[in-house]
């Protein structure tokens, strides 16, 4: 009788030790899905930060190209 009392203690603590495991990897997985949907919208914000100064770059040099242009037209020596 005390081998059977034995074996549904230790089948209880096996069940749950299963149960405490399988919380804790649900506990986990949630904290990393989080932790990808906010990386997730940290590298969205850097995409919108990167795209905004290529464009701020892009003008800059369209602008000193324009700049250029008209200076070299302006002192180019007469009869060229």
């Amino acid at each position: 009788m005390n081998e059977m009392i034995y074996l549904f203690v230790a089948l209880a603590c096996l069940a749950i030790g299963a149960l405490a495991g399988y919380l804790v990897a649900l506990n986990r997985r949630a904290a990393m899905a989080e932790q990808a949907a906010q990386l997730r919208s940290q590298v969205a914000a850097l995409d919108a930060t990167l795209a905004a100064e290529r464009a701020a770059q892009e003008q800059k040099l369209a602008l000193l190209d324009d700049a250029r242009d008209r200076m070299t037209h302006q002192f180019r020596a007469p009869g060229e």
